[in-house]
């Protein structure tokens, strides 16, 4: 909640942007103390669609319905610092033609722990080796869950559809198989906080390995078909970067 009150002096200029909060089945008070911190806050509750993706989900369609158009939207995460040039650089490249960007994700924690320092190191290589190079190469780089950035055009056109354990993979296969890639914004820049124990890194873990399988068996041999029937090497590619990308995160 703090972070959506620091995120008002981003851009100085507050017409050009409004800040929205999903309490997602929260039963303190959250909503209360975001609200009193300035932004529009959305209360969901729901019992069967838990989980991040179903609250963006139900959280685009409440806000494409809103007399207030929106030209793009980006998501983070609650315990994320955001940088003050973040939404000047997504705006950059939304002028540039890209539209769907994912921001350089950068540790908010890495001297807590030991396994907060490795994760941080991790994240660090990934953003250059992986993420900065795919991008250059002209492949698809991976959303992050966090800092990422969506015109709201393809958003409306293809709705968010992504509601597996690891929805910002999901989305990002979806997108590629209609010809979308996702870009890599280096100077757009988010602190996330790291796990500071190894049982939190593990249950994290596990959790994205699920929903990475998961991804695979509903995406791989659909993206394999599609890539010969187009005969665009690049999609198949671009999947094999992003798995090389996850796994060199869980080692």
């Amino acid at each position: 909640v703090e972070r959506s009150r620091g995120l008002g002096d981003v851009y100085k200029r507050q017409a050009l942007y409004d800040i929205y909060v999903v309490a997602d089945n929260c039963s303190d008070k959250t909503a209360e103390v975001a609200r009193k911190a300035g932004a529009l806050v959305h209360e969901r509750f729901s019992e069967t669609g838990k989980g991040k993706g179903f609250a963006l989900a139900w959280m685009f369609d409440r806000l494409f319905k809103l007399d207030k158009k929106y030209d793009a939207v980006c998501v983070f995460d609650a315990d994320n610092l955001v940088h003050p040039n973040f939404l000047q650089e997504m705006n950059s490249r939304l002028c540039n033609g890209e539209r769907i960007i994912q921001g350089y994700m950068d540790a908010k924690n890495p001297t807590d722990t030991w396994v907060s320092g490795v994760f941080a190191i991790s994240f660090w290589i990934v953003n250059h080796v992986w993420s900065l190079a795919k991008y250059n190469m002209g492949l698809s780089c991976c959303l992050g869950g966090t800092g990422m950035c969506f015109d709201t055009e393809v958003l409306k056109r293809y709705g968010w559809r992504a509601t597996c354990l690891t929805e910002d993979m999901e989305f990002t296969i979806q997108a590629m198989m209609e010809g979308i890639p996702t870009t890599w914004a280096h100077d757009a820049i988010i602190y996330d906080e790291k796990p500071l124990t190894f049982k939190q890194t593990w249950n994290q873990r596990k959790r994205w390995s699920q929903g990475h399988f998961d991804v695979a068996d509903r995406y791989l041999i659909p993206m394999i078909k599609k890539a010969i029937k187009t005969r665009n090497i690049v999609m198949p590619v671009s999947y094999t970067h992003l798995r090389a990308h996850e796994t060199s995160l869980h080692l």
